[in-house]
This record gives C-alpha cells, structure tokens and sequence, in this order.
C-alpha cells in the first residue's frame, strides 16, 4: 500500500503544468493548450499620495489594451497576436502564449479614477491612481445658531 502524504496547499494545476512540460520536452510536442489565454503579473505599490500598479505586457501594444478604472478597480485587457511570419518553418518549438487577456486588480482604497495617468514602455504598463481624500480626515466645524 502507498503512503500519500496529506498536503492542503498542493498545487494541482502547477503540477499538471510541470508534467505537461516534461512529456512535451521528451516528445517534442508543443501542447496547443500551453498557448491560450494568459494573465498579465501585476505589482501595486501604495505611495503617499497614490498606487502605483504595475502590469508585465511583453509583446502587446498599445492599440491592443484596454484599460478602465472604477474608484475601487482596475480592469485591464486586450490581447497579444502571434507573429505572423510568412518564412517556411521547419520546425517551431515555443513556449510563448498569445491569445486574450484579462485581469481585474482591486484597491485597497478609493482612487479618483477619473485622474489615472498611464505610461507603457518596455513592456511594462505603469498607471499612477490618485488617491481620494477620504471624508473621515477631514475635520468639519458645526456651531449652533444663535436664537
């Protein structure tokens, strides 16, 4: 009898992956699957007085996103085209994916989202997310009418 050792954390699709991989190197096989729909990495970074979120986009161009910015989201995406290269390929081995893309990032706090600045270059999709001044900081003065 074989002993499974009880793991909760185990990833199932990271290991599938893993296999995947395995058998297509030894076979020389590229999976069609390997090369569907992917999700973008992201970074926030909270500063002072705003986020920064940061997207890894290699291979997109700008015409291809699509960005929209609620005060407590940011909804990014688009698409990656494969290159279309006429030469006569012999053989083609890639580990790239294509296809769309789409990725929703949640905000730990209200942003004015009608300020978003956007900045792509180098792959990287940079948008700084001005924070809302939150009513709870600010002080109000209340008197009493005089009578």
């Amino acid at each position: 009898m074989t002993l499974l050792h009880y793991r909760p954390l185990f990833d199932v699709d990271a290991e599938l992956r893993t296999i995947q991989g395995e058998v297509n190197r030894i076979f020389g096989v590229v999976n069609p699957l390997n090369q569907s729909d992917f999700v973008p990495l992201a970074e926030l970074v909270e500063m002072k007085d705003s986020f920064l979120l940061r997207l890894e986009l290699p291979g997109v161009t700008k015409t291809d996103l699509n960005i929209e910015v609620t005060p407590d989201s940011v909804h990014i995406s688009g698409q990656r085209q494969a290159s279309t290269e006429t030469a006569e390929i012999l053989n083609e081995r890639s580990e790239f994916r294509y296809g769309s893309f789409e990725r929703v990032v949640g905000l730990p706090k209200e942003v004015k989202h009608n300020e978003t600045k956007a900045n792509y270059e180098n792959g990287i999709l940079t948008l700084t997310l001005p924070k809302r001044l939150s009513e709870e900081n600010t002080v109000h003065k209340v008197t009493f009418e005089q009578i």
